[in-house]
């Protein structure tokens, strides 16, 4: 499952980063493998926005991310 967002710093990388979280609490961590992209390159390389981060961490999630633009991987995801 890869979610998109424009420039993979806010939305995508948050819903990324739940979700993931709910897989692995259901014992499905290893089953998806999830991801998540930006339509544009603006901030590929880029972590996530701070407000991002915050809300992550404030609701005990993972926030370590790195922008990447949408790809052939992403794509090739069963959803998007």
């Amino acid at each position: 499952m890869t979610f998109v967002c424009t420039g993979n710093i806010c939305r995508s990388p948050m819903a990324e980063k739940v979700f993931a979280a709910h897989l692995r609490e259901a014992g499905l961590g290893d089953a998806v493998r999830v991801s998540s992209a930006g339509i544009d390159g603006w901030h590929v390389g880029d972590g996530a926005d701070p407000r991002t981060v915050a809300e992550l961490d404030a609701h005990g999630y993972e926030s370590e991310h790195e922008a990447n633009q949408v790809g052939p991987d992403h794509l090739a995801a069963d959803l998007i």
